[in-house]
């Protein structure tokens, strides 16, 4: 089973306070990975073994009444409409109506 963590932070800008949220998203290695089929969503099952390595990435998260999902990356390469991040934060909007 994969753990994910989670931490909250207040973080305080002109005399207001922010809750933000950080997730801990480990690395991890594909020893191998067998694509099984496609599912209606675009999405693959699949089946695979993999390694967790000792490294991670942290996901900070920032709510506001804005209503806009926004990132903030070190690869600008990656336009939004193919980010899966951001693909996720769309998808748990329209589920929870936010």
């Amino acid at each position: 089973m994969i753990r994910i963590k989670r931490c909250h932070f207040i973080h305080e800008q002109k005399n207001f306070k922010i809750m933000k949220t950080a997730w801990f998203s480990p690395a991890k290695i594909n020893l191998f990975l067998y694509i099984v089929n496609m599912r209606a969503d675009g999405y693959h099952n699949i089946q695979t073994l993999f390694q967790l390595l000792k490294y991670k990435d942290i996901i900070y998260i920032f709510p506001n009444n804005s209503g806009n999902i926004k990132i903030i990356t070190r690869i600008p390469q990656i336009p939004n409409s193919h980010n899966i991040i951001i693909r996720a934060a769309k998808l748990l909007k329209k589920k929870q109506k936010f």
